[in-house]
């Protein structure tokens, strides 16, 4: 039982690393998303970029903790776990692919240059695309952390993830939309 403890405490470092770098990001986002100079821009955005190695190590903290508990205290077939870890495994995909390639790439074009910033580069700061994804794993992050408390059936493990997701999609629409 001792390892099983020490998975768990793993597991829940790995789930306040996870919503730490969700939070730096968001809170960065909205000021670079309200900054008025490329250098403003510039600095929130590489501070969001800082929360690479910890979304990288909150996924292997979260997996590897995870896959040690269910295989000493549950199945991959309890289904509250395939969706976890089906999720859990999807994460570093949408969060790479859909938020952090399209913010890199807004980073890298904000490292050259001072002053005010251009309408093209506000408008590709405020691009709702990463922002909403963002909000969207955000909720996820939220439905993932209500089914390992609760440990619900099928229907309301799929409900607790979806919707959540779709609120923080919305919300996140909602704030991207406000800034212009």
């Amino acid at each position: 039982m001792l390892f099983v403890n020490i998975a768990l405490f793993v597991h829940m470092l790995g789930v306040v690393t996870l919503f730490t770098a969700l939070a730096i990001v968001q809170r960065s986002g909205a000021r670079a998303r309200r900054a008025s100079t490329v250098e403003d821009a510039r600095t929130w955005f590489t501070f969001a970029g800082t929360t690479r190695p910890m979304f990288m190590s909150s996924f292997f903290m979260i997996l590897l903790s995870g896959l040690y508990m269910t295989y000493k205290l549950y199945s991959l077939r309890t289904p509250w776990i395939m969706v976890a870890m089906t999720i859990v495994l999807l994460l570093p995909l949408i969060g790479g692919l859909g938020v952090g390639r399209a913010l890199s790439g807004v980073e890298r074009d904000l490292q050259s240059g001072s002053g005010p910033l251009t309408s093209e580069q506000k408008d590709r700061i405020c691009r709702p695309g990463p922002w909403v994804t963002s909000g969207a794993l955000n909720g996820v992050a939220i439905g993932l952390l209500w089914i390992m408390v609760s440990k619900p059936g099928p229907v309301h493990t799929l409900v607790a993830v979806a919707l959540p997701a779709l609120l923080g999609a919305v919300v996140a629409s909602i704030e991207v939309r406000s800034v212009k």
